[in-house]
């Protein structure tokens, strides 16, 4: 197929027919020059494939023969006359052709129609203008009118009852256009002076008043204003918020200014509930709660006792009789040290040192024992927690709760020394660790007691890191100590991964567990459950099983948080205790004799056994639950009570 010419608007072998002869560029790079100097501009980047075709030398142009070939010597060249392979272009004809050529003497002579055009559409005066109008314009625009008054004229358009257009002149040719309530721009018609001085001008303004798209905002703002004249009445509230929302919608987030009874209203929405305030945002136009709170946050003070007593006293006018009794529970919440400004308030100081930031955060949590929500009553910011400062806040809010018509029963808190010290100051007599006199009213007991949660992790801690591994006990009614070795639980869960159904819920995890995986219940629930008994039974680590079965037992004792769990799960441990004489009393009191025979240590030199602090919580607490139960059973006539409600992870 031959090479097509490369030249812009050379059409040569490009359709059927004759065929031109194309030379390619030469190999010379001086003589690849010349040609290229003597080409279009477009012609660029010449590759080995490109050609000029022979149209574009002339006939008797010199030419060289090269193998056989005969080729021209000179460059190529574009003609004046192309040839029909070229396209040709003719130019357009001016429209002023017909003043071309006449001299600038002449052309002054001929009449300047700009004169006459301004002369005709000058403004001259008030009176020409109303003139104007009424002849000349009018006439030209069908359903249009003219309402004029000494000061102004103004053209309407009325269509469906209401003006579509209005375009209004004073006497002082200042101007005002409207499409229904939406006002048109006309500065820029008008000019620097604002106001008219042409008739083309007010032409010219009618045509865009015309064209004008309406504004949604203009025509919401007009007709609120109407309404707000109708519904000014005061007992028309609905409606007045409803026209409101209408007004806002029309503002700029960037430009929103509520007024005072938005804000009222939008915080009456806020309290009731932040998540359904969350969702009308959505559609209403409400504040932020970032901005109520900046409204409202530097009203008063926070966290004082009256405003621990509003909330008792909310919480407990909604509650039953049994409801009002209730337990504390407290704990201790590490948070990182600094000073934030929140609602006009400045936060991060500690309580019990106010020059200093708080490392931590007690948090005080009252549980009715009845089913009711548990709420959280005092949040502390805390530098150094010290058992009196402690002590101070607790019986501060169990006087609270006393003068508001309720009862504290009991506290709760973990094993920590510091909880053990307070605990000291409440009980002085270490007869009875677990029960004190209430500081509200003394005539009523207070039970003191450890979280049950924390007390089982205690035990396998305890049981895993003493140093043999093995803990001793001795059962009722018999003479001789046990042993409970750890080294059996590890036996047991290396035997069972062998089978395809484990027979146990051990794992490696529950048998090893790091510093971190100890704080895991899942884990320690793994070593104390029924199916661990059943396979130390099995390969004959009787004492091992029967140490871990009374700590099952405790388990599902201090566990049972609702009535019927002993029906669903058929487990008689899990009844509810419903008599001072009721059989799962006794498991906990043979539980603590078990515990408290135990030699007790610390260290690495402890002996076989748990640890003192250990050792004294668990009995305190297991007495302590006999004797609250038998306490509510007695005196508030409780038909029963279930002691998981007396758990910090409830």
């Amino acid at each position: 197929m031959p090479r097509k010419c490369c030249i812009p608007l050379c059409k040569s072998n490009y359709d059927a027919g004759p065929k031109a002869v194309v030379y390619r560029f030469p190999s010379d790079k001086d003589e690849f020059r010349r040609w290229l100097g003597a080409l279009p501009s477009q012609v660029k980047n010449v590759t080995r494939h490109m050609g000029i075709c022979d149209k574009h030398w002339p006939h008797d142009a010199p030419r060289i023969k090269i193998k056989r070939f005969f080729r021209p010597v000179g460059p190529p060249s574009i003609f004046s006359l192309p040839t029909s392979s070229i396209r040709q272009t003719f130019p357009v004809t001016s429209r002023q052709s017909a003043h071309r050529g006449i001299l600038c003497g002449q052309r002054n002579k001929l009449a300047d129609e700009i004169d006459a055009f301004n002369a005709k559409d000058r403004i001259q005066n008030w009176e020409t203008f109303i003139s104007h109008i009424m002849q000349n314009l009018l006439p030209t625009m069908p359903g249009w009118l003219l309402q004029r008054e000494e000061s102004y004229v103004q053209l309407l358009s009325i269509c469906q009852r209401n003006v579509e257009f209005s375009v209004t002149v004073d006497s002082n040719f200042k101007i005002a256009a409207f499409r229904r309530n939406t006002e048109v721009k006309t500065s820029d018609l008008l000019g620097f002076q604002n106001h008219l001085e042409r008739f083309s001008q007010l032409e010219a303004i009618i045509n865009r008043v015309k064209q004008t798209d309406l504004s949604i905002k203009d025509e919401i703002s007009a007709h609120v204003k109407d309404l707000q004249s109708v519904c000014s009445d005061a007992g028309a509230t609905k409606q007045q918020f409803l026209l409101r929302q209408l007004q806002l919608s029309t503002y700029e987030s960037s430009s929103m200014r509520y007024t005072f009874e938005d804000i009222l209203l939008s915080a009456r929405m806020f309290f009731s509930g932040r998540a359904g305030y969350c969702a009308a945002r959505g559609i209403l136009t409400l504040p932020h709660p970032v901005t109520l709170k900046r409204y409202f946050g530097g009203l008063g003070t926070v966290g004082t006792d009256a405003d621990c007593q509003k909330l008792v006293e909310a919480q407990l006018s909604a509650a039953t009789q049994s409801q009002k009794c209730c337990s504390i529970i407290f704990d201790e919440v590490y948070v990182p040290p600094s000073l934030r400004l929140r609602g006009g308030h400045i936060i991060g100081y500690s309580e019990d040192d106010p020059a200093k930031l708080a490392r931590t955060v007690l948090a005080i949590m009252v549980k009715p024992l009845m089913g009711a929500i548990p709420y959280v009553a005092r949040l502390v910011p805390i530098y150094s927690l010290k058992p009196h400062f402690l002590y101070e806040q607790i019986a501060r809010l169990i006087s609270i709760i006393h003068n508001c018509g309720g009862v504290v029963i009991s506290l709760i808190c973990d094993n920590h020394f510091t909880n053990r010290n307070c605990f000291e100051l409440f009980s002085p007599d270490p007869a009875t660790p677990w029960k004190a006199a209430n500081p509200a009213d003394p005539t009523q007991p207070l039970f003191l007691l450890y979280d049950t949660v924390h007390l089982i992790k205690n035990i396998r801690n305890n049981w895993l890191t003493q140093s043999h591994g093995e803990i001793d006990f001795q059962l009722p009614g018999e003479h001789g100590s046990s042993r409970a070795k750890w080294s059996h639980i590890v036996d047991i869960e290396v035997r069972s991964r062998s089978h395809i159904i484990r027979p146990t819920t051990l794992t490696s995890v529950s048998c090893c567990p790091t510093p971190l995986e100890r704080q895991k219940v899942s884990l320690v629930l793994d070593v104390f459950s029924e199916k661990t008994v059943a396979a130390l039974q099995v390969v004959r680590h009787v004492d091992t099983a029967n140490f871990v079965a009374k700590v099952v037992d405790f388990w599902k004792i201090v566990n049972v948080k609702t009535p019927d769990a002993h029906v669903l799960l058929n487990d008689i441990r899990r009844t509810p205790i419903s008599s001072p004489d009721a059989a799962n009393l006794h498991v906990l009191l043979n539980f603590a004799s078990i515990i408290g025979r135990m030699a007790g240590g610390r260290g690495p030199c402890r002996p076989r056994s748990l640890t003192t602090e250990t050792q004294k919580a668990v009995v305190q607490t297991s007495r302590g639950l006999v004797e609250m139960s038998q306490y509510l059973l007695s005196h508030f006539q409780f038909k029963y009570v279930m002691l998981g409600m007396n758990s910090i992870r409830h």
